[in-house]
């Protein structure tokens, strides 16, 4: 029998200040005399007015748990005035959640032969979305920072679906449904597509995910096709490239976390299995700062990169000469070992930062000389510029009364790097203790990437040893990272 006469399954928590949020479920009356739960809202009828919401608990409190002035009680100190409550009803199933401006919320199968279909491919998603008409990725094995794509399935801002494929990691085909997809009453429905190589057709249908969905295996019933048959190409057949790109649910190549070779190799001895979840996949980066030696220990599949403080040491190292800058002579360390395909490039204002004077008096030219010697040479770039550059600045100086992020912002470095480089982090750490100036710098920086160039940015999340970089929107991962990391 449907709600009300019904009892539903009820969760009730409360934030009990250090404890967290704590499950009370088991404390709540819920039963056909007792009303476990009262939710007010809203317009009450032929009322002029809305009424503030309210919720109404009756709780067992036998133990005293919930008398706030008993010292003998587990929530003592922890329960005061106006401790929040919250109640819902669970959905009674695993899902995986996906917040749109949390980077750690996605799921992702590293690169085997099992997912990697260069043939017909069909795609199913059950999904629950805020908003079915946004644009956003819900799945793929894409994953552009590393130049390696199959195929992803989009949804636009108009509600339709679009299949984008390559059939040599260049060309990007493209289909997208003649029709939006309907929005379900409750924003739950299943996603299918199907790609045919042999004339590049794709198909798109929906079903309603709930009633259909299987315990385990695909949904088999229930589907309808949406709008026609679409073409990616007139030019067939078209396989998919065989990328070495992770498969994504939630986003597309979002896991990406980088630190250098000591401190992951730390954290290997003390953590080896939480490590692989960061570290064991091409999408992260381990640094190091000699041309010599691969920074990447313990077997990780992580990316190697070589830093660097000074775009005059690195001349020297990519020339392997000797290179002289404002009076000082550069000697080659290298030549750069060849596993090497990514180079960094972190100049910073500090007084015991040791990136030349001239180019923390200039940055932004630097920056662009630095990008263009590395992608003349086969390198991608990796530019994470402080944002105590504007107390160094001479070029574009920190106007008077301005803060260090308003001059950030102002002079558009994050544009530059954009523009200029392959990926930028945003070093704000700074700001990590107040939460509302480091999500507007961070905001800012990412967002005058995207106007200037479809860049990826990278948000800087620790003081000390972890990076995260975002491809639009994201936060933390959802594994918790080693004691050593933080």
């Amino acid at each position: 029998m449907a709600p009300p006469s019904t009892i539903l399954d009820l969760r009730a928590e409360a934030l009990l200040g250090s404890l967290g949020w704590t499950d009370i479920s088991t404390f709540v009356y819920l039963n056909k005399n007792v009303a476990g739960a009262v939710v007010t809202r809203g317009h009450p009828d032929e009322s002029t007015g809305t009424n503030p919401s309210s919720l109404t608990l009756t709780l067992d409190n036998r133990d005293g748990r919930f008398s706030s002035k008993n010292p003998a009680g587990p929530y003592y100190g922890n329960l005061v005035r106006n401790t929040q409550v919250r109640v819902s009803v669970p959905e009674g199933a695993s899902y995986l959640r996906s917040e749109g401006n949390d980077q750690g919320s996605y799921a992702y199968c590293p690169d085997t032969a099992g997912i990697s279909v260069t043939g017909d491919t069909e795609i199913q998603l059950d999904v629950t979305l805020d908003n079915w008409n946004s644009k956003q990725v819900l799945c793929g094995k894409w994953f552009d920072p590393m130049n390696q794509r199959s195929w992803k399935l989009t949804l636009n801002e108009d509600g339709t679906l679009a299949f984008l494929l390559t059939p040599d990691n260049a060309t990007i085909l493209t289909a997208v449904s003649a029709v939006p997809v309907p929005v379900p009453p409750l924003k739950r429905q299943a996603i299918k597509v199907t790609y045919t190589t042999a004339d590049s057709s794709v198909r798109f249908y929906t079903a309603p995910a709930a009633v259909n969905q299987a315990p385990l295996g695909p949904i088999t019933t229930g589907w309808v096709q949406l709008g026609g048959v679409v073409f990616a190409s007139n030019i067939n057949p078209n396989l998919v490239f065989d990328s070495t790109a992770n498969l994504y649910a939630g986003g597309t190549g979002q896991l990406g976390w980088m630190s250098d070779g000591p401190n992951v190799h730390s954290c290997f001895v003390a953590d080896a299995t939480t490590t692989r979840v960061f570290f064991d996949t091409p999408e992260a980066f381990v640094s190091g700062g000699n041309p010599l030696v691969n920074p990447v220990q313990d077997g990780l599949a992580a990316t190697p990169i070589l830093n660097y403080v000074a775009f005059a040491q690195f001349k020297a190292d990519v020339t392997n000469a000797n290179f002289v800058q404002n009076g000082i002579t550069y000697t080659p360390n290298g030549p750069i070992n060849a596993l090497f395909k990514w180079v960094r490039y972190d100049v910073e204002g500090g007084v015991t930062w040791n990136s030349p004077i001239e180019e923390k008096q200039d940055p932004q030219t630097f920056i662009a000389n630095f990008c263009t010697l590395a992608h003349a040479n086969g390198f991608k770039v990796f530019l994470v510029p402080g944002r105590d550059l504007g107390s160094t600045d001479t070029a574009h100086p920190k106007l008077a009364g301005e803060t260090l992020d308003q001059w950030y912002i102002r002079t558009n470095l994050a544009a530059v790097c954009a523009n200029n480089g392959d990926l930028f982090e945003v070093q704000d750490q700074a700001n990590q203790a107040q939460p509302g100036e480091f999500a507007r710098t961070r905001r800012a920086g990412c967002g005058a990437a995207c106007r200037s160039r479809t860049a990826t940015a990278w948000s800087c999340i620790s003081r000390r040893s972890w990076s995260r970089w975002r491809t639009g929107s994201g936060s933390t991962s959802s594994a918790t990272p080693p004691t050593a990391w933080t």
